[in-house]
């Protein structure tokens, strides 16, 4: 799918998929185009879809599927700064079905900072007219208090819900509601329910109760992702569009970002951001604390990237341990060699640049482990070969170091 930009004319979009085992002869394509302006908005949208019937998974009862064509239009318009007023058209057709055609009538504004009013008035055509109105409230975050009511001819419908939503990756929601149908001939029946949903780093869990006059229904589910990119594996929430595993190596507890959101902190596992779009830029960091760990340096703590839908990218944060060498160097005759040009070569031949300071002291820093040749200048230049050890301490005593005559 793509959306292409044409200037002051609005976006064009287009799309097409196909395939899956399960949806064996399927296949869907829209065309769309929105237009968009500080006072007025169009959408045009048209899609078309195989609609196969299932009498088992995969398997398809009729050979040859009908299509199912659907078009839509939208025309909108924002009355002063917190009012909207819309009116909508669709026409969707099923194989050789008559076409079903509804018109729509749409209003909704902000009566308060922390109030809200939406209507919307329904009318298919040849059939029933339907009009839903809802009274809402946000007093923060995350929290919602919804009254609605909708009348159809032959039913009514009255709930009140409210609902507190984790506004970030992890956290808690909850939402409670209930409702009054009135149907013909004076039946009534009342429902009520419950939900409430823990997102957690590395799963998500959900309970529900629903009840009416005649039923009562009791869910739970507990859900996760395993992912694997580029040879590390991770626990976490369900995969929704693109993810990417997050690890730091030999430090744990430090906070990691996605486009400014908290997401959790890096541990053991590597740490899986599930639900990234899919073919935009993204910015993952870490949110270093004030201070390290004692010889320990992190180099590198943001990536921006951008995924295929479905894809996934391992980000690797290596922590880095500092390892400071100190030695003094000597001559034969035990003469420090002070204040003197070094220079140092390893074996792979990269070479790096210091100089020595009172009585000979060297101090090398953040070298790897290995073996180095060691040439020092000045009017008597010398030589020597040192090998780096592999320590836990952060700091490396090397002793003496005796430098040799250059040999010409």
């Amino acid at each position: 799918e793509t959306v292409l930009g044409i200037g002051p004319l609005g976006q064009l979009g287009a799309g097409a998929w196909h395939g899956g085992l399960h949806q064996r002869g399927r296949g869907f394509a829209f065309a769309s185009h929105s237009f968009n302006r500080r006072s007025f908005y169009t959408n045009l949208e048209y899609s078309w879809r195989e609609a196969g019937f299932y009498d088992a998974a995969g398997s398809l009862t009729t050979s040859q599927p009908d299509s199912m064509t659907r078009m839509a239009a939208r025309i909108g318009s924002r009355i002063g700064a917190y009012s909207n007023a819309s009116l909508s058209y669709s026409r969707s057709e099923l194989g050789s079905d008559l076409p079903v055609q509804n018109w729509g009538l749409g209003f909704s504004s902000r009566l308060y900072r922390w109030l809200s009013l939406s209507a919307q008035l329904n009318k298919r055509v040849g059939g029933d007219v339907s009009v839903s109105v809802s009274l809402s409230s946000s007093p923060s975050s995350g929290h919602l208090a919804r009254l609605s009511r909708f009348q159809t001819e032959g039913q009514q419908e009255t709930s009140a819900e409210y609902s507190a939503v984790a506004t970030g990756y992890v956290g808690q929601s909850y939402r409670v509601g209930v409702s009054r149908q009135d149907m013909d001939f004076g039946n009534t029946m009342d429902r009520w329910r419950a939900e409430a949903e823990h997102r957690d780093v590395r799963y998500l869990a959900r309970v529900s109760h629903q009840q009416t006059d005649l039923t009562q229904t009791t869910s739970a589910s507990a859900s996760g992702s395993i992912a694997w990119s580029a040879s590390t594996l991770a626990l976490g929430q369900p995969i929704r569009g693109s993810f990417a595993n997050v690890s730091l190596n030999a430090l744990d507890g430090v906070d990691v970002m996605a486009d400014g959101r908290y997401i959790g902190q890096t541990s053991f596992m590597p740490l899986v951001i599930a639900n990234l779009s899919s073919y935009i830029p993204h910015t993952v960091r870490l949110r270093l604390p004030n201070s390290l760990p004692l010889g320990v340096d992190i180099p590198h703590s943001s990536e921006r990237i951008s995924l295929a839908s479905g894809g996934g990218s391992a980000l690797n944060f290596a922590a880095k341990r500092l390892r400071f060498y100190e030695g003094y160097v000597q001559r034969p005759d035990g003469s420090a060699v002070a204040y003197t040009p070094v220079r140092i070569r390893s074996e792979s031949g990269v070479e790096t640049q210091t100089v020595t300071g009172a009585e000979g002291f060297l101090y090398l820093q953040d070298f790897d482990v290995g073996r180095y040749h060691v040439t020092l200048g000045g009017s008597q230049p010398c030589e020597l070969a040192v090998q780096l050890p592999a320590s836990d301490e952060i700091t490396v005593l090397l002793g003496k170091l005796i430098c040799e005559e250059l040999q010409t």
